[in-house]
């Protein structure tokens, strides 16, 4: 998946951040942000306050397109995953506990690779 794709994909399944999307692209002008910079920036803040609030649906979609992130994505792809979401979890056993059941087979497989792992 291009950046473009990634960043088309998260608001296609996750419309809800929309206006914050556009207000960062805002910022960057004619420039497309950095795909890390939209997943770390505005996607994991927006899932740690799904796991703080419990929310089923936007959890199981958010995991979802993370799912279809590292199966789906290359290397690159993989590692964002990893330095913007995970490792942000890592050290939290609430959260931590709270998403795993949300966990699908690549993703439970690109955790084991975190330092502290979920």
């Amino acid at each position: 998946m291009t950046s473009k794709k990634l960043q088309e994909e998260l608001l296609r399944v996750i419309p809800e951040l929309g206006s914050a999307y556009r207000a960062e692209r805002e910022w960057w002008r004619d420039e497309l942000p950095p795909t890390h910079v939209i997943f770390g920036d505005l996607f994991a803040p927006y899932l740690l306050k799904l796991l703080d609030d419990q929310k089923d649906a936007g959890l199981v979609r958010a995991f979802g397109l993370l799912e279809r992130m590292v199966l789906e994505g290359d290397e690159q792809v993989r590692e964002m995953v990893i330095t913007e979401v995970f490792e942000r979890l890592a050290g939290d056993k609430r959260r931590s506990a709270r998403a795993r059941p949300y966990l699908g087979p690549g993703l439970l497989e690109v955790v084991r690779g975190v330092e502290n792992p979920l």
